[in-house]
């Protein structure tokens, strides 16, 4: 029988909590790791700004927004068109859930809570 270690003395560097939050993002998914590894990239080439996140991303959301990235990349030209002059990788790297559907589909009300939530300098 394995020996049981806490979590807490278990010490991860980045790169192995990335790999469990991508595997966690798989099985969530209902897909391979290495199905979800290229989504993280393709995800990594739409929002660079996200890889220093991707350790501590919450599996759902990297699942989630793995699971299409089609439709994040849609988004973002949204956003891109709502705020021309900001960083749109860095604003969703603040708070990744924008992009989920249940906070993007509110439609106007996403510019109001951008324009709460993030620093003017951003936007």
């Amino acid at each position: 029988m394995g020996r049981v270690v806490s979590s807490s003395r278990l010490s991860l560097g980045q790169g192995g909590r990335q790999r469990l939050v991508l595997i966690a993002a798989a099985q969530i998914a209902g897909v391979s790791a290495e199905t979800m590894e290229g989504r993280m990239q393709e995800l990594l080439l739409l929002l660079p700004d996200l890889s220093s996140l991707l350790p501590s991303l919450h599996p759902r959301v990297l699942a989630a927004l793995g699971s299409d990235t089609q439709g994040v990349a849609q988004k973002l030209i949204k956003l891109r068109l709502l705020f021309p002059a900001a960083d749109v990788s860095q604003m969703i790297s603040r708070r990744p859930t924008l992009l989920l559907d249940e906070h993007f589909e509110q439609g106007g009300g996403v510019v109001l809570q951008l324009q709460l939530l993030l620093p003017a300098q951003l936007l």
